[in-house]
């Protein structure tokens, strides 16, 4: 069970720190492994470090982009209700000028109503005139 564990957490770097003592054969040959051992902890330690910028900068530009897309979409919502508010004033002035022209119509036809209202009433006055007249012309007579 611990052997399983040595062979995974040191296993590569302790067979290659002890290749590399061979090759050398330092005079403190544990020092050597010492420096070696604390060289794999700089290299990894620094690709660790690396990894996590490299996380980091991604989370920021991931961050970025849904910044980017959430102001995007925020300028096609603005711009949609922008068109739907011209639109309903746009529905709104034709509703006013509609009503306008049936106004304005509603007008001519009681303009035209009381001309010929007055026509007709002038109409009945000068048939009356004229029996008055007739009247007078014949009691003359």
């Amino acid at each position: 069970m611990d052997s399983e564990y040595l062979e995974k957490a040191v296993g590569s770097f302790l067979v290659k720190g002890l290749a590399e003592v061979a090759a050398i054969q330092p005079h403190d040959p544990i020092h050597a492994l010492s420096l070696i051992f604390h060289g794999y902890c700089d290299v990894r330690d620094a690709k660790l470090r690396v990894e996590q910028e490299d996380q980091e900068r991604r989370e920021r530009e991931q961050k970025e982009r849904e910044r980017l897309e959430r102001e995007e979409q925020e300028r096609i919502e603005a711009e949609k209700r922008e068109r739907e508010q011209l639109e309903q004033e746009q529905r709104e002035k034709e509703e006013a000028e509609q009503q306008q022209a049936l106004l304005l119509q509603r007008q001519q036809q009681n303009i035209e109503v009381e001309a010929e209202t007055k026509r007709e009433g002038q109409n009945t006055m000068d048939t009356a005139a004229d029996n008055v007249n007739s009247s007078n012309s014949n009691s003359n007579n």
